[in-house]
């Protein structure tokens, strides 16, 4: 899964602030799930060393860095398998930060679910477990 659809270049600062977001959603319920670490220190990786975090609002300043910054908080929260609801309040609560409401969330969360499903396109041996998953994820099971 892509974290843009587009190239973006993200400043080191935009980095740590995304870095820093994906951290507080995987520690919001409670348990780090190893997916959930993996995707953080994939991007964590690419990090300069030393660098400061700053404020979030001086790092996130445009509508790409926005989207990339909402898109990985959820798919943070996705990566275990389910956004709990308070993964999601803490999701909600960073976005506002940088001006996303809960339309954007929603949307997010949507387009990174029907991602999540889209590796299961083409499976018809296992076609009921893909429908569960799809349910699972709120979509409807032809949403891949």
């Amino acid at each position: 899964m892509s974290w843009t659809e587009h190239d973006t270049d993200l400043s080191a600062g935009a980095l740590a602030v995304i870095v820093a977001g994906m951290r507080e959603v995987a520690l919001a319920d409670g348990e780090v799930h190893p997916a959930e670490l993996a995707l953080i220190q994939g991007l964590a990786d690419e990090l300069p060393a030393g660098v400061a975090l700053p404020e979030v609002g001086e790092a996130i300043t445009t509508d790409a860095v926005r989207q990339i910054y909402l898109r990985s908080l959820v798919m943070v929260g996705m990566a275990d398998g389910a956004l709990s609801p308070v993964e999601e309040g803490v999701i909600l609560a960073l976005a506002e930060r940088v001006g996303l409401g809960e339309e954007a969330v929603a949307a997010t969360t949507l387009e990174v679910k029907r991602e999540f499903l889209s590796a299961f396109s083409g499976v018809t041996v296992f076609r009921e477990s893909v429908k569960a998953i799809a349910e699972e994820l709120g979509l409807p099971a032809d949403a891949e």
